[in-house]
């Protein structure tokens, strides 16, 4: 089976600070909050 492809991403401080911020967010669905914890931690 072949890997899945690994994405180099870099993030600026200000996209940083805004996708925390959405984690934070009590109305961010849980999904969303997933997404936003996987591009950081890319």
């Amino acid at each position: 089976m072949a890997r899945p492809k690994k994405y180099k991403i870099e993030l600026t401080d200000n996209e940083l600070k805004i996708l925390k911020s959405v984690i934070r967010k009590n109305k961010t669905s849980k999904t969303i909050r997933c997404r936003c914890q996987i591009i950081i931690d890319l």
